[in-house]
């Protein structure tokens, strides 16, 4: 009788064990699945960055009419665009954007920035008014200007989706505007 109570003790510990760690097996696929998951999340989304097809790193600056803007709220595609008032390309370039910039403004997005974090609001505002723009200008920060890796003035960032479709600096000719516009509308 002693060996029957002992084997069926034995039984039921073993058989508790086996339920045990078949639920502790079920949890670690559960783990390793949830794992899979994000691995595959990570794998399928772009990279954040200033190179073309990553995603475009979200940023908050206040411009000069002290709005607060911030990239990830903005619905249609944006460029980013960063020039420093004593720039006579920034100038160039501004001038030549102004003249088509009516026929975008309902599709796209356009931020000045000035990459010259040393210059005021009031120079700002008077760079602005030269170029009767209807644009938000602001004055860069450090991350910024860190995320985006900007160490040219004219440099434009397209962003479209949140991802970055071009990514260069120079002045633009007007064709050069309408073709990138274009591929942002």
């Amino acid at each position: 009788m002693r060996k029957a109570i002992l084997l069926i003790t034995i039984i039921l510990l073993t058989a508790c064990q086996e339920t045990s760690n078949l639920d502790d097996i079920k949890a670690r696929i559960e783990q390793q699945q949830a794992l899979v998951t994000q691995h595959d999340d990570l794998v399928t989304q772009p990279n954040e960055g200033t190179n073309v097809g990553d995603k475009a790193p979200d940023f908050i600056v206040i411009d000069i009419e002290n709005n607060i803007i911030q990239l990830s709220t903005f619905e249609k595609p944006t460029i980013a665009y960063f020039f420093a008032t004593w720039c006579p390309y920034c100038r160039q370039d501004l001038n030549v954007l102004k003249e088509v910039i009516p026929n975008y403004k309902d599709k796209v997005n356009i931020i000045a920035i000035d990459l010259d974090i040393s210059e005021t609001k009031e120079q700002l505002e008077n760079y602005k008014a030269e170029f009767g723009m209807d644009i938000p200008f602001a004055i860069a920060t450090l991350k910024i200007l860190q995320d985006y890796q900007v160490t040219h003035t004219t440099s434009k960032y397209a962003i479209k989706n949140g991802n970055m479709i071009y990514a260069g600096s120079g002045a633009f000719s007007k064709e050069q505007w309408e073709l990138l516009l274009n591929k942002l509308a």
